[in-house]
């Protein structure tokens, strides 16, 4: 037994290889010899490998009599010559992946810094294995990677499939693919159906840090011409989507699942607030108040779509179907920024704008990075800060201020 098993109360060796534990409310971690209050299960161990290099294998059971069969069937697995370890049977990819969306999706599984998934990431790793790991032909076995069992996927075959999506999708798309596929095996690891996980391949460079954003008059003119766009369309879209976007900055997935009331547009607040379901991460939770003149093109809009009930969501098609970030909202973004002569504008040029005006604003890197949803102030200033060329190229007013008051003290 285990120096943490003598020690721990609610765990006691009850025969050999098999510890009987008890869950954290059970009166037995309490207070000695006091009754047992929950349904403990047990846990089997056994040793396993040559000498000199073993190494230590467990599997849980709900009842004694299944812990201590698993501990006699492997040590007559090991006597054999077989393995050593009766072992469950492993999913092909296509069937473990359901299962671990399930998981995710019920907060069961895990990433890598130990927190949830969220919904976004589910939904992106969900169509990256299925558009592009699922169809990944391994030259090896000669079959799709979706009909390999999980355990046959190892480094090599991963590395095949990141330098194959490199060059026929993107960079981008290989390195989510990889992220999709070692969280799939990395819950299959953690449940104890695989016995490693691969080690991860040597992935494409990430993209080039993004320096494009709008000046306050660029996106002045695309609302503008947002507001002429919907008057042509006769639909009320592309004003109060933009509208929220020069606003808040917000990500384009967190624009889409915007309601109406205080859990989300609050006009009688002037305040948006987004939700943990609908973010990134736990720092993307947050409250951020919005200007009048944004506040005002949400009024009209919401008049326009038929005041919708507290709690709709505020951006649908004629039917009330839910918006995706492609189709009519891509295509507008486009038709206006073409419209106005803003070349390069997109829904994360507008975040990142948002960023640069509020620094320039002489906001503080805590508040920005807290209204753009991140938990690391100087990531925000990394990457959503960019300097404004023209204010660059004129003449430093504030520092030649400064120059002044400095050389005003030396004569005195």
């Amino acid at each position: 037994m285990s120096t943490a098993e003598r020690s721990d109360p609610g765990q006691k060796r009850v025969t050999p290889g098999v510890t009987e534990r008890h869950t954290k409310g059970c009166a037995v971690r309490r207070r000695a010899r006091a009754a047992c209050t929950c349904t403990p299960g047990y846990m089997a161990r056994i040793r396993v490998g040559e000498r000199g290099h073993q190494r230590s294998v467990s599997r849980t059971f709900s009842s004694l009599a299944e812990a201590v069969s698993w501990v006699a069937e492997a040590k007559r697995l090991a006597r054999a010559g077989d393995h050593p370890v009766p072992r469950q049977a492993v999913p092909l990819l296509r069937e473990a992946t359901p299962a671990f969306l399930a998981r995710a999706r019920a907060g069961k599984a895990l990433n890598r810094s130990g927190r949830p998934y969220a919904v976004t990431t589910i939904t992106n790793y969900e169509t990256v294995l299925r558009l592009h790991v699922y169809t990944f032909v391994s030259e090896r076995y000669g079959v799709a990677l979706d009909a390999l069992p999980a355990d046959a996927i190892d480094t090599r075959l991963m590395q095949a499939m990141v330098n194959h999506l490199t060059s026929a999708a993107s960079p981008a798309v290989a390195r989510q693919a990889d992220a999709a596929l070692s969280a799939v095996l990395r819950d299959l690891y953690a449940r104890e159906v695989i016995d490693a996980v691969p080690n991860r391949p040597s992935l494409p460079a990430p993209p080039p840090r993004r320096d494009k954003h709008l000046t306050i008059e660029q996106a002045d003119r695309l609302l503008e011409h947002a507001l002429a766009d919907d008057d042509a369309t006769g639909r009320s879209l592309m004003a109060p989507a933009i509208a929220v976007l020069i606003a808040t900055g917000c990500r384009v997935t967190e624009l889409l699942h915007l309601v109406w009331g205080s859990d989300g547009i609050d006009l009688d607040a002037n305040a948006i607030t987004i939700s943990r379901e609908t973010t990134k991460t736990d720092a993307g939770a947050r409250t951020v108040g919005i200007e009048r003149e944004y506040a005002a093109i949400l009024r009209r809009h919401r008049m326009a779509t038929g005041r919708p009930d507290v709690g709709s969501l505020v951006f649908t098609d004629e039917r009330g179907v839910p918006l995706g970030r492609g189709g009519r909202l891509r295509s507008g973004l486009t038709r206006v920024a073409k419209a106005a002569g803003i070349d390069g504008a997109s829904f994360h040029v507008l975040r990142h704008s948002q960023g640069s005006w509020l620094s320039a604003a002489g906001e503080s890197a805590t508040d920005i990075a807290a209204r753009l949803g991140h938990r690391d102030p100087s990531f925000t200033l990394r990457t959503y800060v960019h300097p404004d060329r023209d204010r660059l190229a004129a003449a430093p007013t504030a520092l030649a201020a400064f120059r002044e008051r400095q050389r005003h003290t030396q004569e005195t």
